[in-house]
């Protein structure tokens, strides 16, 4: 039975020497895959939760037990363990510890860490993934398009690196786009082909409690060609400013929504930007739009949306963005 969130007994001496051995050792297998952890506890500088893992691809023959630490970088510096050992079992491990863990009066954790132990008892092959503090790391959510597939992957995994984002929290959807240019609206459309297009425009959003100028500074390389602007909701937002939400979808039987209908969908996201209640808009496989718009449209956004689609409500939130992003808004949409 587990006492308390101590270290456990393994000394630093002793961890020392494990880990000093199994320099001499070839890793009994790759690291755990698919790493990730959400924390549940709600206040900031304290975590709690439960951290997932897949086995290593290569199998646990030669693995009894995983262990888990915190550290202040992704090499394991100043670590501390979880609990004890957790032992090799089913294809995914969830391990959960309670809320109020301390991650800063003793050091700066900043990374969380997947060890194997060996049959010989060595600590190997240690997985590690950025640890993220809710609500504070998660407090603005953050929209951008790439055109082409491989520059959506490209900017995820930029995002994964610099830890501003968990990678499976990282969304990557391929979406129409519907954008007001100089003097006429500019589309792109879905690729129903090639999930992978380098043709279509792709949106990435993922929560983050970095702020919005460090991210447009991270992703700069990968959205030269993006058709529609970053914007982000949440902390910071602007209530001048409001991204709506909406589903296009068909009616079966005359009675229920059925399925997405993303004809409809592409054909009500010009609509908005040509009607000047948006300067741009996007739409996934699903048929979710997403409109960026301004709070003084958003009665003539449901007003449109009630001609397609009367039995739906779109949403909407403050938002914010870039200073040519804000100012085009102000400039372009005057419908209301």
């Amino acid at each position: 039975r587990v006492k308390s969130l101590e270290p456990p007994s393994v000394m630093a001496s002793s961890r020392a020497l494990l880990l000093a051995g199994a320099t001499f050792l070839l890793s009994v297998a790759a690291q755990v895959q698919n790493l990730r952890f959400y924390d549940t506890d709600s206040v900031t500088g304290s975590i709690g939760g439960t951290v997932y893992w897949e086995q290593p691809s290569s199998g646990t023959s030669g693995v009894k037990s995983y262990a888990v630490f915190l550290a202040t970088d992704e090499n394991g510096a100043d670590e501390v363990q979880l609990y004890s050992d957790i032992r090799v079992g089913a294809w995914t491990t969830a391990f959960t510890f309670p809320s109020g863990y301390d991650i800063v009066s003793t050091a700066s954790y900043s990374h969380l860490l997947v060890y194997l132990m060996s049959s010989s008892s060595s600590l190997v092959d240690p997985a590690s993934i950025c640890l993220f503090d809710n609500p504070t790391d998660y407090e603005r959510t953050v929209y951008f398009t790439t055109l082409g597939y491989s520059a959506a992957t490209s900017a995820k995994t930029a995002l994964v690196a610099g830890c501003y984002a968990q990678e499976y929290l990282i969304t990557v959807d391929m979406v129409a786009t519907a954008v007001w240019g100089s003097d006429s609206v500019s589309t792109t459309s879905l690729d129903w082909t090639d999930d992978t297009s380098s043709t279509a425009a792709f949106e990435v959003s993922f929560s983050t409690g970095r702020t919005f100028t460090d991210v447009e500074s991270e992703i700069a390389s990968h959205v030269v060609d993006a058709p529609v602007p970053a914007v982000y909701t949440g902390s910071g937002s602007d209530a001048t400013y409001s991204l709506g939400k909406v589903q296009a979808t068909s009616i079966i039987g005359g009675i229920l929504p059925s399925r997405p209908d993303t004809d409809i969908g592409a054909s009500l996201a010009k609509q908005y930007v040509e009607l000047q209640l948006a300067t741009a808009v996007t739409m996934n496989k699903n048929g979710w739009l997403h409109i960026t718009s301004a709070a003084t449209a958003e009665v003539g956004v449901q007003e449109l949306t009630d001609v397609y689609f009367g039995y739906v409500t779109t949403t909407f939130e403050a938002m914010s963005g870039g200073s040519t992003t804000l100012s085009d808004i102000d400039t372009y949409v005057t419908a209301t």
